[in-house]
């Protein structure tokens, strides 16, 4: 997974443009997209180099009233409910950041999660390349990456 943080962002607001939640400043690079113009990707890109992290970027794109916020607790359970409770209603994926083995180092990387359940699907980040990344993962497996990770997610409601 050598997918950037900006191009795993730009992914996310290309999801969200399809479920009808669109970024005013980017409408031009995501109707450029639907329209088959696949060198807008980069535009949409360069989009998402505007912020200090996922939750900066999509505060400025969508308002902060909009963000998915979960409340960090002191145990498993407890940040799963919580986890739970924040997504409850919202149909759309989220970001997680988990850990991932790459070249047998351990390192972060921010991550589309699809469902969250018994297992946990995570969307190909970048679906314009030729690679297929779509995966699952057992929920322990996802809770353990994501806790080694600071137990960090974001996303936008509808």
């Amino acid at each position: 997974m050598d997918t950037t943080l900006e191009t795993t962002l730009a992914t996310y607001v290309y999801l969200l443009h399809r479920a009808g939640i669109d970024a005013p400043s980017l409408a031009a690079a995501l109707g450029a997209i639907d329209g088959g113009d696949e060198s807008a990707v980069s535009t949409l890109v360069a989009g998402m180099r505007q912020g200090a992290g996922p939750e900066h970027t999509l505060n400025n794109l969508f308002g902060l009233d909009r963000l998915i916020r979960v409340e960090y607790a002191e145990d498993r359970a407890g940040r799963v409910a919580a986890l739970r409770r924040a997504l409850f209603g919202v149909s759309l994926p989220f970001l997680a950041r988990i850990v991932h083995r790459d070249d047998g180092k351990l390192v972060d990387r921010w991550v589309i999660v699809e469902s969250f359940a018994t297992t946990v699907k995570l969307l190909d980040p970048n679906p314009w390349d030729d690679k297929e990344e779509e995966h699952e993962l057992p929920l322990v497996d996802f809770l353990v990456r994501w806790e080694l990770s600071g137990a960090e997610v974001t996303g936008v409601r509808g």
